[in-house]
């Protein structure tokens, strides 16, 4: 039975090849790319979902996220959109994760390797 799931898992996979999860992350020089708007409501969202996840963990280090970004969305989205310039291979969330960390310390979620 194995055997048969495995050569039927294989001929699964030949039969329909994907791409490399590599090819598709969304890197800052494509993020950059995009209409002004659909940046803002993307980073908008991105910031929330962020906040949530680390509320789990860290309500006060939530606040800081939520804080650092919706007090001033205007120079938030200016200082991630610079960065994402400086590093156009990086990702969008790894630049809001590394600016979240410098706001609010590090780790930002329990047990974080730091």
């Amino acid at each position: 039975m194995y055997l048969a799931l495995s050569i039927g898992t294989a001929g699964f996979v030949l039969a329909y090849p994907q791409s490399s999860f590599a090819d598709d992350i969304l890197r800052n020089k494509d993020f950059l790319q995009l209409p002004a708007g659909d940046r803002n409501v993307w980073l908008d969202g991105a910031m929330l979902m962020a906040g949530h996840m680390v509320h789990l963990h860290d309500s006060e280090k939530a606040r800081c996220a939520w804080n650092w970004y919706f007090d001033n969305p205007a120079k938030a989205q200016a200082t991630l959109l610079a960065s994402m310039q400086t590093y156009p291979q990086s990702t969008p969330t790894g630049v809001i994760i590394a600016h979240l960390r410098k706001a609010c310390g590090e780790p930002l979620i329990a047990g974080e390797s730091e």
